[in-house]
């Protein structure tokens, strides 16, 4: 019976141990490899979004916009599956509230912009409300104001959500530019 369990019963039980243990490692990696690159690719949405916010100021600039400029959506989609899906990364509670926070305020916008794009059927008037002047000098506002604090918010606490190696790393590459 020693021999039995010595030649057959301990190879069997201590490759299943091994291998349980491998692959949990091995999927821990990974996982830890797919927030990473999910968390970079927030990042660079997040740089993209003053450009959106340049943009967006120009199109509805109440001063002087050019009439053939309609403002840009912002991006909702990307921020949505990465932090609220169930096959997003996991975040701290800070992180979940501003991004929340940014997808309320780019949902609110991104309807305003809608009525912009279909301006035809918005009142012309410029003191009333829901009209196409109010609605650009509010939209201005915001590109200008809110929008710049929140993402600054946002990608802050995107950044404390990546491990300290790519932190270090754009670091190193904004002391080198």
């Amino acid at each position: 019976m020693a021999e039995f369990i010595e030649k057959f019963l301990l190879p069997i039980v201590t490759g299943t141990i091994f291998g349980f243990v491998i692959n949990w490692l091995l999927e821990w990696i990974r996982a830890g490899r797919r927030r990473g690159n999910i968390l970079n690719a927030l990042h660079v949405h997040l740089l993209s979004l003053p450009r959106f916010n340049t943009y967006n100021q120009t199109a509805t600039n109440p001063v002087d916009h050019p009439r053939h400029l309609v403002p840009m959506l912002y991006p909702i989609t990307p921020f949505e599956v990465a932090i609220f899906s169930d096959n997003g990364v996991s975040v701290n509670e800070e992180t979940v509230q501003v991004a929340t926070d940014y997808l309320i305020k780019a949902a609110e916008l991104n309807a305003l912009i809608q009525t912009l794009q279909g301006s035809h059927f918005a009142v012309q008037q410029d003191d009333t409300v829901g009209s196409i002047s109010l609605t650009r000098q509010f939209l201005y506002d915001q590109a200008k104001d809110d929008m710049p604090r929140i993402v600054g918010r946002l990608k802050s606490q995107i950044e404390k959500e990546q491990n300290w190696l790519v932190r270090f790393r754009r670091y190193i590459k904004t002391r080198k530019k």
